[in-house]
């Protein structure tokens, strides 16, 4: 009788762990996991759940990275996530903010707008009347594969053709592949 009382206990105390595991599945979210595991703190599952905790709270911050859209906001996230699921993206993004190739998220202003129309999209035209040569670098962007991701898809397009419209104004145009120059316009001078 007894052996049967220890029984019933341990299946009611197994049934209502599946029954909490399933309802923070259902509900997927931060507080419910972390319900889970103040309920359960020795069950098996508390450690899947403290990932599914983890992975949210990544999730988060990378969304509010992606809304601020920043160097700034993904440099933090990645030093909170060096590892983490879109930490290489976050990198990358930060690299293309440093040479100066992030796209523009935010709306144009009246002016703005009016200066790329005038300009043709180019703001560097003033460039060609510069006394000194003038060397641009670029990332090429039509060379890899179509991002899955709709900013990153955005990224390559802008920056496609704005890497057009410079060319079409230069006097010469140089892909740099594995270090070796190959002109794409213009002859290449030999270097001494």
């Amino acid at each position: 009788m007894a052996l049967l009382a220890v029984l019933a206990i341990v299946g009611a105390g197994c049934s209502r762990e599946q029954q909490d595991w399933r309802s923070a599945e259902s509900a997927a979210t931060s507080e419910a996991w972390a319900r889970f595991v103040e309920q359960h703190p020795e069950s098996e599952l508390a450690a899947q759940a403290r990932d599914r905790i983890a992975q949210l709270a990544e999730q988060r911050e990378w969304q509010r990275a992606e809304s601020l859209a920043s160097a700034d906001a993904y440099r933090e996230f990645v030093a909170r996530h060096p590892t983490g699921k879109w930490s290489e993206e976050a990198r990358i993004r930060i690299e293309a903010f440093a040479l100066g190739s992030a796209p523009r998220i935010a709306p144009q202003t009246a002016e703005e707008a009016a200066a790329n129309q005038a300009s043709g999209g180019v703001r560097a035209l003033a460039l060609a009347a510069a006394a000194a040569p003038v060397v641009l670098v670029a990332n090429d962007v039509g060379s890899g594969v179509v991002p899955d991701h709709p900013l990153g898809r955005k990224f390559r397009d802008l920056q496609g053709m704005l890497n057009q419209r410079i060319a079409a104004r230069a006097d010469h145009v140089v892909l740099m592949v594995a270090g070796l120059p190959l002109a794409l316009k213009g002859a290449l001078k030999e270097t001494p």
